[in-house]
């Protein structure tokens, strides 16, 4: 496993197809700029990977309009980095937050689906790494 590049409040690895972004505490808009303009120019993550968005440590809760803004950003900013298949831990206190990113990236484009845990998110990716 690659070692996790630091970007303060948020961090990431890539492995073959699979991006792991990992959020912890509460990362203001200019840090997520930042962080996916950096993995964007980052020539060791592929292009179409697929995403593992790991907010078990997140403590930021969000509005539908915030929600819905970030879906747009993450697009917007990953570009051609970004796959049609993201997976996202969500804990419980933030569950409802989850669901809303789920709904409003699918009026995107983007397949996102929600799991309590690492093993199931990471099971759900593995079928689309290992599609046809």
């Amino acid at each position: 496993m690659s070692e996790l590049i630091d970007h303060g409040p948020l961090a990431y690895r890539s492995e073959g197809r699979l991006l792991t972004i990992v959020v912890r505490g509460a990362p203001d808009e200019l840090d997520r700029a930042r962080f996916f303009r950096a993995i964007a120019e980052d020539p060791n993550v592929p292009d179409g990977a697929v995403v593992l968005i790991d907010g078990s440590r997140s403590d930021q809760a969000a509005s539908v309009v915030d929600l819905r803004e970030r879906a747009s950003r993450l697009v917007a900013l990953l570009g051609p980095k970004l796959g049609p298949v993201v997976a996202v831990i969500a804990p419980p206190r933030l569950a409802m937050d989850a669901a809303v990113f789920q709904v409003t990236s699918r009026r995107i484009g983007l397949q996102v689906a929600v799991f309590a845990d690492e093993l199931s998110a990471r099971d759900y990716l593995r079928a689309h790494v290992d599609a046809p």
